[in-house]
């Protein structure tokens, strides 16, 4: 029994790949199947198994192919006017596919060949396109995965997208996310979450998940127990920081351990590196697991050993496996050997290669005994070189330049034309003391290396040496500050308190004089001073950051500021948090800054105290060049000092937007809009919203909208709100329009609401009232709104009253003229109110004549109230129409008995 089910399988599976073949392969006959099997020996039953699964992949394999077959077959199918399908054609004329291509991604994906054109196809090409992605690259995208033709846009791909941008992922990167990882969108919220969770449980930061997922998404990709947890356990057996590496370089983990990683780690380990060392080269340079061990790393490796560097230079630079071999290493490393010069290799490597190329033309060049000499100037090309150029020349130790250029700084008959070319560089006044601080800070020593606090700089903090040399130009003094007592305590500090290396590298680029400060006895007790005053110790790394040349001011000067922001009426808390916010302000004189500052601000009525607290840097400005050009640009606008005040007082920063680039455009684009004048005194911040992304285009949609929204609202709240309130104020203009008047949609445009709008329009009936009424549009001009126009007419009402009633009663052309109109017109008559009345309350029309108008004005004639509106007699509820009858009652008694 067992050998006739395998047979029968055997069998079926050569029968279906016959018919998959379309008839291209001839089938041998039944007979010599069935032959075949009766001169087999006869099978045991555990061989039977094996061969029923065979048989079934075997078949799989065969209707996948024939459904394949099939697919490749319809996208290329011409129908009888000769034409492919309209999805093949708008994928070769609008994409610029080829047919072949088309083919591919039906064999990849069968079911694209029955994705319709319209339903999936193209809103998925226009999808991408509008969130910016080039049609060149849709066509690499559908390539590669055509599968996102078959997912729904609301179901599956938006909601995806929505996802990855809550978790952090930069929506302005999406093309290239998604050009890198087209199927990124197609993978199910839990596989995300689950590569999230991972991330998460490794240490990284849900800000940084956002920016791996945007600078490597295939990592949403990987397995989280076959592939990422297996690769971080490894790693970190080797002791790297698994989220510094996830962080720095996330395709790390898409390598094979066994075929990537341990061949590399155990090449560093077999060259004597250490654990240690080699845990220090991944951390600096996560993608060193990255180049190919036979290709690039041994054949840099075996030139490395041919190099006048320790082992350890790698393990401080292990970028220098990226570099080409013999593009950068070899050339540039012949010419420091022919120079005889010696540099650390992050020097030599990481400079560009103009910087390097300009260095090398300045290194000296050997003589047959061994020595050096500079290489030989041109001497029209001197006389054309800036002093920055010659001072260039110094650190390589040419004495005889530096004497001779020293006499031409020194001596007052020095060539002219020499001086001429000196007067054309902004650095021309260099004095010769600056010139010996660069030659110190750049001199070779005997060891042939550079100066310990050079290197120190070079190599801890990442300094360039033309840094340096700018450092040095500043400030002379630099040059002679000892590394163990001056520089490196004072980068132990600044890293204490938790500034960054790249921030300490701004830091003493732009203010080295710190480190020539005491730490006891100048830097901690300033800090200490400042720290009693209020200002936030923890904001320590930004305040030093943002404004280093505090540290070096006297308590004197700290003491006269703040002496000056108690006079304004600064309280003593939020003295610090001024300091904290805008630290500048210590740097400001009081006399010649602040105090005229301060009283030409409450010359404008402004309260000094709530703007030194809120815009402390409106403070730096110059009042001729800044605040009195603004303050001037508003009056001759027509504000007034005291409108002015009021807007810096709303709006503190007023004073620091541009006159030009911000303040006159967002001014002339204001006289477009709908708003009086006054409305910018209430939103002065209306300045300091962008004009192009969000002025403009929020304007733009309430104008189209015709809804009047306050400029507060339009401008303040986020975009989400906007655009709910602009909802909202609609759906109050036209309340349901379709549900009142569903055939609205059934009449002409050019019979019906045209002519109706024509109508309205000659009568001035407000725009924006036409749709509140939308029945009115289903009515003929000349059964309803002309008769009843020419009512009121005869009545003595005029053409704009009629059209004011019309505005503020949408349905009065809806009631019936000679049921309502005309009855409810002759009852009015009979009441003590002119018709002006009618005029502010045309809702009248709109009350139940014997159940409403006549009960109410019956009892407000027998109560001898006068002076009561119309408005007032209907419009109350009726407990609110007693409750006011009752209180006119009684005052009209009181003032009756007192008479």
């Amino acid at each position: 029994m067992g050998l006739r089910l395998a047979a029968a399988a055997i069998y079926a599976a050569s029968r279906t790949s016959f018919s998959l073949e379309f008839h291209s392969i001839k089938l041998t006959t039944t007979t010599s199947t069935r032959v075949w099997f009766s001169s087999q020996p006869e099978l045991a039953d555990d061989n039977i198994t094996p061969l029923v699964a065979a048989a079934a992949a075997q078949n799989k394999k065969a209707i996948l192919d024939s459904k394949t077959m099939k697919a490749v077959s319809r996208v290329c199918q011409i129908d009888s006017a000769g034409k492919l399908h309209p999805q093949t054609l708008y994928l070769i004329h609008e994409l610029g596919m080829e047919l072949d291509q088309i083919k591919i991604m039906a064999r990849k994906f069968p079911n694209f060949s029955y994705c319709t054109l319209e339903g999936k196809i193209r809103p998925t090409v226009e999808f991408l396109l509008h969130i910016g992605v080039p049609k060149s690259n849709i066509r690499t995208i559908l390539s590669k995965r055509p599968h996102l033709c078959g997912c729904s846009l609301s179901a599956n791909l938006i909601p995806t997208m929505a996802f990855l941008e809550g978790l952090g992922v930069d929506k302005t990167q999406w093309p290239k996310v998604i050009h890198r990882s087209p199927w990124l969108l197609i993978h199910s919220r839990q596989k995300i979450q689950s590569t999230v969770d991972f991330l998460t449980e490794m240490g990284l930061l849900e800000h940084n998940i956002g920016k791996i997922i945007t600078r490597f998404p295939n990592i949403i990709s990987y397995s989280v127990e076959d592939k990422l947890r297996p690769t971080a356990e490894y790693l970190r057996s080797l002791g790297v920081d698994i989220a510094l590496l996830l962080y720095q370089s996330p395709s790390v983990f898409g390598l094979s351990i066994e075929s990537n990683l341990k061949p590399v780690s155990e090449f560093f380990l077999d060259k004597g590196f250490s654990i240690e060392e080699f845990e220090t080269m991944v951390s600096r340079f996560g993608n060193l697991y990255s180049y190919s061990l036979v290709k690039s790393m041994i054949p840099k490796w075996e030139f490395f050993l041919t190099m006048d560097y320790q082992k350890s230079e790698l393990v401080k630079l292990p970028q220098y496996f990226s570099y080409s071999l013999e593009e950068r290493i070899k050339p540039r490393y012949a010419l420091l050997k022919e120079s005889g010069v010696k540099l650390p290799l992050s020097q030599v490597l990481t400079t560009s290669h103009s910087n390097f190329n300009k260095t090398a033309n300045m290194l000296p060049h050997g003589r047959s005994d061994g020595t050096y000499l500079p290489r030989p100037v041109d001497a029209t090309v001197f006389l054309s070189f800036k002093l920055q150029t010659c001072v260039e020349l110094l650190w390589l130790g040419s004495s005889w330049f530096f004497s001779s250029q020293s006499k031409l700084a020194d001596d007052d008959d020095a060539d002219m034309t020499t001086l001429e070319a000196a007067e054309n560089n902004k650095k021309a006044t260099l004095h010769s003391k600056k010139l010996k601080a660069v030659s110190r800070l750049c001199q070779i020593g005997p060891t042939e290396t550079l100066p310990p606090q050079t290197l120190y700089l070079i190599q801890h903090l990442g300094m360039q040496l033309h840094h340096i040399k700018l450092i040095a130009r500043k400030h002379p003094y630099f040059a002679y500050l000892t590394l163990d007592s001056k520089i490196r305590p004072t980068v132990d500090f600044l890293f204490h308190l938790g500034v960054s290396k790249s921030n300490i590298h701004s830091i003493i680029s732009r203010t080295p004089q710190l480190c020539g400060l005491s730490l006891s006895n100048n830097l901690i007790p300033t800090m200490t001073f400042l720290e009693g005053l209020g200002l936030d110790k923890m904001k320590w790394p930004k305040v030093i950051y943002h404004s280093p040349v505090l540290l070096t001011l006297s308590r004197h000067k700290i003491q006269s500021t703040v002496d000056f922001l108690t006079e304004m009426g600064i309280s003593e808390q939020k003295i610090g948090k001024i300091l904290t916010k805008y630290p500048n302000i210590l740097l400001y004189s009081v006399e010649n800054n602040l105090r005229p500052t301060a009283e030409y601000f409450r010359s404008l009525g402004v309260d000094i105290a709530m703007l030194l607290y809120q815009a402390p840097s409106v403070f730096g400005l110059s009042i001729d060049s800044n605040l009195k050009c603004v303050t001037n640009f508003f009056l001759d606008k027509g504000f007034s000092i005291q409108e002015i005040g009021t807007m810096v007082s709303r709006f503190s920063p007023l004073y620091n937007l541009g006159l030009v680039q911000s303040l006159i455009p967002k001014w002339e684009f204001f006289l477009t809009l709908d708003y009086p004048r006054s409305e910018l005194v209430k939103v002065p911040s209306y300045f300091g919203y962008s004009l192009e992304k969000r002025i403009k285009p929020r304007y733009a949609l309430v104008k189209e909208s015709v809804a009047k929204l306050p400029l507060s609202l339009v401008l303040f709240t986020s975009r989400s709100k906007f655009e709910k309130a602009l909802k909202t104020k609609i759906a109050k203009m036209r309340p349901n329009e379709d549900s009142k008047v569903p055939q609205l949609c059934g009449y002409s445009l050019s019979e019906n609401f045209i002519p109706t709008m024509t109508f309205l329009e000659g009568l001035g009936v407000d725009k924006t009232q036409w749709l509140k009424s939308p029945s009115v549009f289903v009515l003929s001009i000349e059964s309803n709104p002309k008769p009843v126009t020419e009512v009121f007419l005869k009545k003595g009402l005029t053409v704009e009253e009629i059209g004011t009633m019309v505005s503020r009663f949408e349905p009065l052309f809806c009631y019936g003229l000679v049921q309502i109109l005309i009855s409810k017109w002759e009852f009015f008559l009979t009441m003590d109110y002119p018709k002006s009345e009618l005029v502010k309350f045309p809702r009248y029309f709109g009350y139940n004549l014997e159940e409403t108008i006549k009960p109410r004005y019956a009892f407000v004639k027998e109560s001898g109230v006068k002076q009561l509106s119309l408005a007032r007699v209907l419009a109350l509820s009726y407990c609110d129409f007693e409750k006011l009858l009752k209180k006119k009652i009684t005052k009209m008694h009181s003032n009756v008995a007192s008479k």
